[in-house]
């Protein structure tokens, strides 16, 4: 999508390693297994990034369980909505200010 394209070219502007669509395998509430691809990873802050473009109430709720997943096996996750792309250096910078790079 367009909105990745800004976000990975902020990236790769900035000189950050990242992963598009890195796996993680988890296991569902029925016993399956099945894997998350978030859209970004970054490798040196361990820090996944993803963008939310919709806002219908099944996508939503697929996010809220995601999250879920995220919160479980320990993993950092920032969550990008569409205005943080007005101004994505900004965001970035406040973001990964947050994180110390590996």
């Amino acid at each position: 999508s367009l909105s990745e394209k800004i976000i990975l070219d902020y990236f790769f502007d900035n000189y950050i390693r990242v992963v598009y669509e890195k796996s993680i395998p988890y296991v569902n509430e029925k016993g399956e297994e099945k894997e998350l691809h978030p859209d970004f990873y970054l490798i040196d802050y361990d820090l996944y990034i993803e963008f939310n473009g919709l806002t219908n109430k099944a996508y939503l709720n697929a996010k809220k369980y995601v999250n879920k997943i995220y919160a479980e096996k320990g993993l950092k996750v920032e969550i990008l909505e569409s205005d943080a792309l007005d101004d994505i250096d900004a965001t970035m910078e406040k973001i990964l200010s947050k994180y110390p790079k590996r």
